[in-house]
């Protein structure tokens, strides 16, 4: 891993100090944070309402229906066998698409065709 690293930087460190090292690692930290979060919404911008998804649990697979879209998950509205509502907030890369349509875009594309 230090080996991705240029020559000349890993050198600058080397001469940092304590209270030096403790600030860079802070910037680093944050610039991760940064990543992290970018890539949280790259996940995200894949989902719309009312797409049905599916997740494992417990090596279970789980289907549902997109209900809100937040700022680092995604809730999934699911019926258990008793049709009982349940809702999950699932992290965006656990969530795979079911493949099957999406209901609301259905509806309003259909809605808009006939005004037509």
């Amino acid at each position: 891993m230090i080996n991705n690293l240029p020559q000349d930087l890993l050198d600058s460190i080397q001469r940092l100090n304590e209270v030096q090292l403790r600030t860079l690692y802070q910037i680093v930290v944050e610039r991760m944070k940064l990543i992290n979060k970018a890539r949280t919404l790259m996940s995200l911008k894949k989902f719309q309402l009312f797409d049905s998804v599916s997740f494992q649990h417990l090596e279970k697979k789980i289907e549902g229906i997109v209900t809100r879209i937040n700022q680092k998950s995604v809730t999934v509205k699911v019926n258990d066998e008793l049709d009982h509502n349940h809702y999950w907030n699932v992290h965006p890369n656990l969530l795979r698409k079911t493949g099957k349509n999406n209901v609301f875009k259905e509806i309003m594309e259909k809605k808009y065709e006939n005004k037509e």
